[in-house]
């Protein structure tokens, strides 16, 4: 409250007030939890989104002089970069996550003594690689066993502009160490009047109608749409080569009377046939690579006489498959030929 009345937004100021503060332990963040932690110091202060609910933090209501001094304290900095959010960290390194309710870039900023911490960020001009453990999907999607280019950002004391909606995560460190994060919340333009005037109370200066973040908001559905079809077309990709690997079923068709191959694959746990032939009805028309049973070899033969007798003639190129039973019509071109 002091350093707001005497407005004081320094750095040191900022500091004593997040060690004189009471950060709350939360375990609803799961996508940043270290492996084997349940829960750590964190909070959100200003505009929040949790499934269907929007609005403004507890937190917020709770420590309003913290609000003020924060929201100051990044306005002083950078007085053109607009945010709903903030959200405090104190000790814990956050795994590799994505913030997928951002939008647009964020800026981080860190405090406390405390030696490394810095933050990778996804960066493929960078130089810092990084192995993944875990399947991330997101907007962006990263694949376990997958290495991806980076950087890592010294944050004390020093702000950081970085995209969220990329992979990053906290460098091992020791020490205290507090973090403060700014950021849009994407849903920002279904927050009610009710939430946008107590945001503004709060002391958040934050354009609900503001054009430039209209476009933002825009490019990042855009470039989501773009996302999930990329992710489809890999994930349908993935699949054909899996069944390209099994190979096609080996049971023969009627194919019109000419015979033919099955289009479908293999099943996956082993075998010959796709899961209907699998059942035994493959045995009607027999293997692609064995013989025909009697009585359909001459039911086929039956219906390729026909066929011939009245003009049609077997598919070309022939598929796997299929068995000519009766003799073909020479074409004339071929008859003058050979008669030559």
């Amino acid at each position: 409250r002091k350093a707001v009345l005497d407005k004081d937004f320094s750095f040191e100021a900022v500091e004593r007030a997040l060690e004189a503060s009471d950060i709350p332990m939360t375990g609803s963040r799961k996508n940043v939890l270290p492996d084997g932690v349940d829960a750590i110091h964190g909070m959100v202060l200003g505009l929040y989104a949790y499934a269907a609910r929007i609005g403004m933090s507890s937190n917020s209501e709770n420590k309003p002089w913290l609000v003020k001094l924060l929201v100051n304290f990044a306005q002083e900095a950078h007085p053109d970069f607009a945010f709903t959010s903030i959200q405090v960290n104190k000790n814990y390194a956050a795994r590799p996550h994505v913030d997928s309710n951002n939008l647009g870039e964020s800026y981080i900023v860190g405090f406390g003594n405390y030696e490394g911490g810095d933050l990778w960020v996804h960066d493929e001009e960078g130089d810092e690689e990084f192995q993944l453990q875990e399947d991330l999907r997101s907007m962006y999607h990263y694949r376990a066993g997958s290495t991806i280019r980076g950087r890592n950002l010294d944050v004390k004391r020093c702000w950081r502009r970085f995209n969220g909606n990329k992979l990053h995560f906290t460098r091992p460190f020791s020490g205290d160490r507090y973090t403060l994060i700014y950021y849009t919340c994407d849903r920002y333009s279904q927050a009610s009047e009710a939430v946008q005037q107590s945001m503004t109370e709060a002391g958040f200066a934050f354009s609900w109608s503001g054009i430039e973040l209209q476009e933002t908001l825009r490019e990042k559905q855009e470039e989501k749409k773009r996302c999930r079809e990329q992710l489809e077309a890999h994930r349908k990709e993935k699949l054909q080569e899996e069944k390209e690997e099994l190979g096609h079923c080996l049971a023969r068709t009627w194919n019109g009377g000419w015979g033919g191959d099955c289009p479908h694959y293999r099943q996956k746990d082993g075998g010959d046939f796709c899961q209907s032939h699998a059942k035994g009805t493959w045995k009607t028309h027999g293997r692609t690579d064995g013989s025909i049973p009697a009585a359909k070899k001459d039911e086929m033969r039956k219906r390729q006489e026909l066929l011939v007798s009245t003009g049609n003639l077997p598919p070309d190129p022939l598929p796997l498959g299929a068995m000519i039973l009766v003799p073909l019509p020479v074409a004339e071109a071929e008859a003058e030929r050979q008669a030559v």
